[in-house]
């Protein structure tokens, strides 16, 4: 058990993993890759300077090296069961209320985060609604949490536009008060992402930075080729055979 009561849950895929799903060629899943990372860098450091402990749910084991969090292995199965796997992970330690966020909603800033978790009490829930139907977090308390059967939350459409509405309305039947965040957007494609940080500072350096690795490997690759020609270079010789009488 954790001195701690609350924690954050990140659930969360591999990040280059998700970007390339969520793109159409190299240059866009470099640029979301840094950004889902850069995310996840963020909200650690967030955590450590705070008192709420992070747990990161992904099923890329590589995360349990790189991450000096809590850590919990998603093992294959439905979203559903994952997420409800990752949730009961946090409160068999012995947190008392959780909040579990996605890696994909760059919008999203620790103290809103920290402000739900701060006012989610037994018998109340906050859900953060995407602008998709889906939700970008989710804070509650164990007790609530343990009132809802596994067999209910696993048949709930993850994954779809109705999922939101669905979750609120199974809290509802079993007597739980749900408040709403504001509606936010998730970043599910690379237009997305531009449309929303266009005009983003962050979005111009992260290009930069692309460019100049793009510009990094292609220097890299003409060298190579330059010291193949040299090292094997060869001549073309002809040989022309002396003129025949008839």
């Amino acid at each position: 058990m954790t001195n701690s009561k609350k924690a954050i849950i990140l659930f969360t895929d591999n990040p280059s993993a998700d970007a390339e799903r969520k793109s159409t060629n190299k240059v866009q899943t470099s640029i979301l890759a840094e950004r889902f990372k850069g995310y996840v860098n963020q909200l650690e450091t967030d955590c450590r300077n705070s008192d709420i402990q992070l747990i990161i749910s992904s099923p890329d084991i590589g995360f349990r090296e790189k991450t000096t969090s809590q850590f919990h292995l998603q093992q294959e199965g439905s979203f559903a069961k994952r997420m409800y796997s990752a949730i009961s992970f946090a409160f068999e330690r012995g947190f008392n209320k959780i909040v579990i966020v996605g890696n994909d909603t760059f919008s999203l800033q620790f103290s809103e985060i920290y402000k739900s978790l701060e006012i989610t009490v037994e018998g109340k829930v906050n859900i953060g609604p995407s602008s998709d139907g889906g939700f970008y977090l989710m804070s509650i308390c164990k007790n609530d949490f343990d009132k809802i059967q596994f067999s209910q939350f696993i048949k709930l459409a993850f994954n779809t536009s109705s999922i939101c509405y669905e979750l609120l309305n199974l809290l509802a039947s079993i007597n739980i008060i749900c408040s709403t965040l504001n509606i936010k957007t998730d970043v599910d494609d690379f237009n997305t992402f531009i449309r929303l940080y266009r005009n983003s500072i962050a979005l111009r350096i992260y290009t930069l930075i692309i460019i100049q690795r793009l510009l990094q490997i292609s220097n890299a690759y003409n060298a190579s080729i330059n010291n193949f020609t040299k090292t094997n270079s060869f001549q073309l010789r002809t040989r022309k055979a002396p003129p025949t009488i008839i």
